[in-house]
């Protein structure tokens, strides 16, 4: 098969690939709001595909909003990813968590130096990575954002100020 395929066409049959391509695109809009702060914390915040390949990888990508209040001392936020399939055990994929290069999860992905005076910052934080993790064709794959923060006085992550998050997810056959 060659050409291009029109939005709302469907194919039937198989499709052989004898190499790397986009296999499909899934994209969201997001307007789950989070406002916790500590620890790794579950923000709410998924992006879904089913994959139709067995043999694939998952590329992530997305615009996430931000807002950080920091008054007094350095702090920081950090996010990845947590991967669920049915019928497999969840993971974090090595390629959609920030490190530090010594093997260490970071706070870094974020960070403001202790000010004199407070300190807001608002932003959209594009997010992206590869999903190399091995899943089952025909079962929905969810990706959810996982945040840390590290003294900050408030914060705000997917929808805030009137703006929300965008995440995409394409299928590449490999």
């Amino acid at each position: 098969m060659s050409g291009i395929i029109g939005k709302g066409s469907t194919v039937s049959g198989t499709l052989g690939y004898t190499g790397m391509g986009v296999v499909q695109i899934v994209s969201k809009r997001s307007t789950t709001q989070y406002t916790t702060t500590g620890g790794w914390n579950d923000t709410s915040i998924t992006m879904e595909i089913t994959p139709k390949l067995a043999r694939s990888h998952i590329h992530l990508t997305g615009i996430l909003q931000v807002a950080m209040t920091n008054n007094s001392l350095a702090g920081g936020c950090s996010f990845k990813w947590k991967r669920s399939q049915s019928g497999q055990t969840d993971v974090y994929p090595d390629n959609l968590i920030p490190w530090d290069g010594s093997g260490a999860e970071t706070y870094l992905d974020h960070w403001n130096q202790a000010s004199w005076t407070a300190a807001e910052f608002n932003w959209k934080q594009p997010i992206s990575g590869l999903d190399t993790t091995v899943h089952s064709a025909g079962s929905e794959v969810t990706y959810t954002l996982y945040s840390i923060t590290y003294s900050l006085d408030g914060f705000v992550i997917g929808n805030a100020y009137e703006s929300d998050s965008f995440f995409q997810a394409t299928e590449i056959a490999i």
